[in-house]
């Protein structure tokens, strides 16, 4: 069975094109104008992914995602736009998108992130969300304790060096540092990893 992907962008030129790019990669597609739009159709035919801009008429993306989570659906959203700033993204971010692609894109782009985040192990996704609950409410060792079970059953993923260096970053920058470098090693387009090793790197020297 196909997966189902809607697209959510108000540039009837972009609509199209990345309708023909996912089309191409077998799956079924839908796509609208505006958020509201894209809610209406949603509570009557849940897809299996969607694909946001940011910059849109009256519901802006940001709302659009809120409004999702808000109303506990869980399928994944990937983020295609061109408003880049490292607020927006970690906004984007912390209401549970999967992944962010920068407009103007590549085909590959596209491809890939539909790929990472419906194709993914899932469960790989859920429990990086627990660990991130964790560390938000600063349960230190019982996320280290996670996170080193997520290393040993995902040993190929970025994502147990991305969260080991949200655990460690107050207290060892530079190992924090070295993680996030080897996340974006397994995975070059990983926009969190990139926004955290930056802002790290440019908040002084890492510890050595």
């Amino acid at each position: 069975m196909m997966a189902k992907i809607f697209v959510i962008d108000n540039t009837l030129s972009i609509r199209r094109l990345m309708k023909d790019i996912l089309e191409r990669e077998g799956y079924e597609v839908e796509s609208f104008a505006t958020a509201e739009e894209a809610l209406h159709e949603i509570e009557k035919n849940e897809p299996d992914l969607v694909m946001v801009d940011l910059r849109l008429p009256s519901m802006d993306g940001i709302t659009f995602i809120k409004t999702l989570e808000e109303n506990g659906f869980i399928f994944p959203i990937v983020v295609v736009s061109d408003i880049t700033s490292p607020e927006a993204i970690t906004e984007a971010f912390r209401h549970g998108i999967c992944d962010f692609i920068s407009k103007p894109f590549s085909p590959e782009e596209i491809g890939s992130a539909v790929e990472r985040c419906i194709k993914n192990d899932e469960s790989l996704q859920k429990r990086a969300r627990e660990i991130e609950r964790m560390l938000e409410k600063s349960d230190f060792r019982r996320a280290l304790k996670h996170i080193s079970k997520l290393f040993s059953d995902f040993p190929n993923s970025a994502y147990p060096h991305f969260l080991y260096a949200l655990a460690l970053k107050e207290s060892r920058r530079g190992e924090a540092i070295r993680h996030l470098k080897a996340a974006l090693a397994l995975e070059p387009g990983f926009m969190r990893a990139k926004n955290e090793l930056e802002k790290l790197e440019n908040s002084g020297d890492g510890e050595k």
